[in-house]
């Protein structure tokens, strides 16, 4: 399974709406709540396998800020 096909599954579909749901759907930056997407912290335990704690919510904007910066530090 490719990286694209994995938000089509039932499972990310799930743990998306419960990480969403977790943080109240707003985003954890900014707390807006447009454009809702779900990030991963980690991918330590794989896909299918995470956990609540992996993932948090973040608005369309602010995920590709942090995804910019991420890339200009080297993170994960």
């Amino acid at each position: 399974m490719t990286y694209a096909e994995y938000p089509q599954t039932p499972h990310w579909r799930t743990f998306s709406r419960l990480v969403k749901e977790r943080d109240g759907y707003a985003c954890v930056i900014c707390n807006g709540s447009y454009e809702l997407q779900v990030h991963h912290r980690t991918y330590e335990r794989g896909w299918f396998n995470e956990r609540l704690e992996d993932g948090y919510t973040l608005c369309d904007t602010c995920h590709k800020v942090f995804s910019k910066y991420k890339r200009i530090r080297g993170g994960e």
